[in-house]
């Protein structure tokens, strides 16, 4: 299951509201008072509500198969756990999620499999999917990774210091309960799982004073909510959630007002300070004649939460009766085969968007024979989960905007209809609309690869240690579309049984009695797992003219890929089965290892990701990122950020040794197979940033030590700048 951990409830900006006071009428999840004790001694209890969670109440004994989770130290605003893995085990990934946001997301999931609760087996699966996640780099983007191959003898006993670390891109706060997960693994890829620790703690209460508090004012309309927030004399950062009344009242009356006092104090990665956001400001987009609810959280300078919640419930404005409904056309496809049609969607001077589902039309008529409750819920579900086209803001209401639109994994030989629905320039949702236009797919040629037209190619341009680079090439006039995937390793194997040989002769239609020929993998297969990623990949050639090179992650170093793929040209006819192969790099590294920068780049939610760049002479790069702004956490104390703000110091070196003794020891992060790695901060709001990289090549070969600091007004420099020296050595390169 594709599950992310979302730090919202749905979505916080859909709808803003006014202002009441929330009172504690609605208990949170109570445990069941642990009356489940293990073999270990671990005492569990599994809270009381629609998405129940297993956990430990605090430190957790592991077996030869898991990781020991003891809890050292609990403040106001810092966990510090240290974790001690089993005999068989060589890595652990490691994230803490605050409870509210993790009760948010297995709501969306409960809602997305269509059920009405969630077994504990269900909910212990969702978080061990979660933290195993990986991003498009092959990267984790759900636990942070601690590896044998890495830590070495460290790796028996990692202590874990929250305010000094990566792990979490939020601050912890007062009050609020957290989940320390770890996963264990048997492998140092983190791909074969073994026990999970669920281990429950709550950060050390602490009351705000009263001018922490935030009110607000409100100036609805009929799709649009202006609001104005004043945060009181002691409220240094606001959160806020707005949506629908009935959604934010199912989270609370499922988990009660304090875990959604906690959701709220999670709702961005950092809290907005009131310096940097705008306090006046109006939501478009909502839904008319629709009942919203808002609800905010002031915060101190120190992160301490208000113990209240600020909150009101409001319905939007009537539309005028004369509105006119949005009006839309979707045109015949301009071009199409047999599994892949493009063409244009059109929306009239009144149409604000337009949201369908591409069905045959015997279903499409089907549709528009419903009535009653039936209709209501296909309109929903066509607003709520169809394909959608919105007027662009750059295109005003009043106008006539064309957006062109593409479909695939069609059906040969079927005629297709457009069901839609469509919303007009105050949000009001139109009633179930069928196109006039339908269209019939081709027919889907297998058997005649040499009548064929389509000229794709594929092959690998780059290669990394854990990385391989796809280009493919190709004209649209003559190309729809290309399947390929890895397949000789097979990553992960998740049961695929290709051929020993890779060759065109390995056809579904020469060889029908196993029905597990090429054409099978490409055309037929689907896993029964219906989130395993499926074979293959698309390449939607009929709409792309040219496509930018894939890079695709995940690979071991010094291991040769094979590639698979084929071609449907702009008839429905299938080409050869055509192969490419790529080798990773060695991961044995060279004698010349070198830090080549240090990137970073700033996301709209504020969150800070920084970039480290080494040549593929290293064999380990160790890395890390600090932040001071006038406290002594861990990591600056031992970094000396408090002497680096004297830039008359002398102590040159003697910081230079610090940060280089630091990023080598338990605080810094390290890898051997990704020569890119990267670090997330919750953003640059500090009086000083610095980001350290040191890498090893083959026998005693070492790096330069390459540096990075950011001070309070956004100025760059390396160690020497910011002493004012001559650069004595190959450190980060300006960019």
């Amino acid at each position: 299951m594709n599950i992310k951990f979302k730090s919202i409830l749905l979505s916080s900006l859909a709808a803003i509201a006014g202002m009441m006071v929330v009172s504690c009428e609605t208990e949170k999840p109570a445990p069941d008072n642990g009356q489940e004790v293990d073999d270990k001694g671990n005492t569990y209890v599994t809270t009381d509500c629609i998405t129940p969670i297993r956990y430990v109440d605090g430190s957790y004994v592991g077996s030869t198969t898991g990781v020991s989770v003891s809890i050292s130290q609990i403040s106001s605003n810092n966990i510090q756990f240290v974790c001690e893995p089993g005999t068989d085990i060589n890595s652990f990934l490691v994230q803490v999620y605050p409870m509210g946001t993790l009760y948010n997301t297995l709501l969306e999931a409960m809602h997305a499999e269509g059920k009405q609760s969630l077994t504990v087996e269900e909910t212990s699966n969702y978080i061990a999917q979660a933290i195993s996640l990986k991003d498009e780099e092959g990267v984790s983007s759900g636990g942070v990774l601690y590896a044998r191959e890495s830590l070495g003898d460290d790796f028996n006993s990692v202590e874990i210091d929250l305010a000094s670390s990566s792990i979490v891109p939020y601050p912890i706060m007062p009050g609020v309960e957290y989940l320390v997960v770890v996963q264990a693994c048997f492998d140092d890829a983190a791909t074969r799982l073994g026990d999970m620790a669920i281990c429950h703690v709550e950060a050390t209460p602490k009351e705000a004073s009263d001018d922490v508090k935030v009110d607000v004012a409100l100036e609805p309309s009929i799709n649009s909510v202006g609001v104005t927030l004043t945060p009181g004399a002691g409220c240094a950062y606001i959160s806020y959630i707005g949506n629908t009344r009935a959604q934010i009242d199912e989270y609370v009356n499922a988990y009660g007002d304090e875990m959604f006092h906690d959701l709220l104090c999670h709702t961005y990665a950092t809290p907005i300070s009131i310096s940097d956001m705008n306090l006046q400001f109006r939501i478009s987009d909502i839904e008319p004649e629709s009942e919203y609810c808002f609800a905010a959280v002031a915060f101190a300078s120190d992160f301490t939460p208000a113990a209240r919640i600020t909150r009101q419930d409001c319905t939007l404005k009537d539309v005028p009766d004369d509105a006119p409904d949005g009006e839309c056309e979707f045109r015949a496809p301009s071009a199409y085969a047999a599994t892949i049609a493009k063409f244009d969607v059109v929306l009239g001077a009144n149409c604000y968007a337009a949201y369908y589902q591409l069905l045959t039309k015997a279903e499409a008529e089907a549709a528009m024979a419903l009535e009653g409750t039936e209709r209501e819920a296909k309109v929903l579900e066509i607003r709520n989960g169809g394909w959608g086209v919105t007027r662009p803001s750059s295109v005003p209401v009043g106008s006539v905007y064309t957006y062109p639109d593409l479909q695939n994994e069609l059906t040969p030989e079927t005629e297709y209809a457009f069901l839609y629905v469509t919303r007009n320039e105050y949000g009001q949702t139109s009633d179930l609309q069928l196109s006039e236009t339908t269209f019939t797919t081709k027919k889907l040629v297998r058997d005649q690869p040499g009548e064929s037209i389509e000229d794709a190619y594929m092959e690998i341009v780059d290669a990394t240690r854990s990385a391989l680079t796809l280009k493919f090439t190709y004209s649209s006039d003559k190309t729809a579309l290309i399947m390929h995937r890895n397949a000789f390793p097979i990553i992960p194997d998740n049961g695929y049984d290709f051929p020993e040989v890779i060759s065109d002769d390995y056809r579904y239609d020469k060889d029908p009695g196993d029905g597990k020929g090429w054409l099978y993998w490409f055309l037929d297969f689907r896993h029964n797992d219906p989130y395993q990623t499926r074979w293959p990949d698309f390449v939607n050639a009929l709409a792309i003219p040219s496509l930018d090179p894939i890079k695709v992650s995940g690979y071991s170093p010094k291991t040769t890929y094979q590639f698979a793929y084929i071609a449907e040209d702009v008839n429905g006819v299938l080409g050869h089965v055509k192969t490419c192969s790529g080798t990773t790099l060695s991961n044995e590294g060279g004698s010349n290892p070198q830090i080549e920068k240090i990137e970073y780049s700033t996301a709209s939610t504020g969150e800070v990701a920084f970039t480290f760049y080494a040549n593929d002479d290293i064999t380990t790069i160790y890395y890390m990122v600090a932040t001071y702004s006038g406290g002594a956490g861990p990591a600056a104390s031992d970094l000396r950020l408090d002497r680096l703000l004297d830039k008359n110091s002398s102590d040159y070196t003697g910081i230079k040794n610090a940060w280089q003794r630091t990023v080598l020891g338990e605080q810094g992060l390290s890898t051997s197979t990704n020569i890119q790695p990267r670090v997330t901060i919750p953003a640059l709001d500090s009086e000083l940033t610095v980001a350290i990289a040191y890498a090893y090549g083959t026998g005693d070969t070492e790096s330069a030590l390459a540096t990075l600091i950011i001070d309070g007004e956004g100025n760059e420099y390396t160690l020497e700048e910011w002493y004012g020296m001559t650069v004595q050595y190959v450190t980060v390169p300006r960019y």
